[in-house]
């Protein structure tokens, strides 16, 4: 029975980044036998149904299906439905009063094994916070990531591959694939 997914794709249509149009996206993941493939906004995420026993293999043939149609291998994050719901409920910097669209996701390609969390402390401004797990680091940056120091630094200082959504995309997300479950 199909399972439902996320797929993040890193450094996809953001900041000069690859250039990978949706309906493009989209008939990747066709053309790769995945299911009920809906995207959420231009930088890189899709929901789909796919065989629970493949999710080890997907990020790559994801990854290698881009790389041939356009030319740029992203990396790619592959959730299941449980792992994403965990993310969201692990978050300890989620509140009613803070800004969505200021809190993100950090998604992790594995578990930092010496993130340097003293460097990424001293470059904090007073106003942000992060909090970090095995799978991902929260960080809410109220003031926006344009001024915010630390922001752009969170890859090198963990030490592993990340790629990043604000709050509401990570929550929206999540509805998409329990809704194709």
């Amino acid at each position: 029975m199909p399972e439902p997914f996320i797929a993040l794709l890193r450094a996809v249509n953001v900041g000069g980044g690859g250039k990978l149009p949706t309906k493009t996206f989209v008939q990747i993941l066709n053309d790769l036998k995945l299911q009920s493939v809906s995207t959420y906004i231009q930088t890189g995420n899709a929901v789909f149904l796919g065989a629970k026993k493949d999710k080890a293999k997907q990020p790559a043939r994801i990854a290698a299906a881009i790389d041939d149609a356009c030319g740029f291998k992203p990396d790619v994050i592959v959730l299941t439905l449980d792992e994403i719901a965990q993310i969201i409920e692990s978050n300890t910097i989620a509140a009613p009063d803070l800004n969505a669209s200021r809190l993100f996701v950090h998604f992790l390609t594995s578990k930092p094994a010496k993130p340097d969390l003293a460097k990424l402390d001293s470059l904090l401004l007073p106003s942000e916070q992060y909090a970090l797990t095995d799978k991902a680091l929260y960080f809410y940056a109220p003031d926006g990531v344009a001024p915010s120091k630390a922001y752009g630094r969170i890859e090198k200082l963990l030490g592993v591959t990340a790629t990043a959504r604000n709050w509401r995309t990570t929550c929206k997300l999540r509805d998409m694939a329990k809704a194709i479950a």
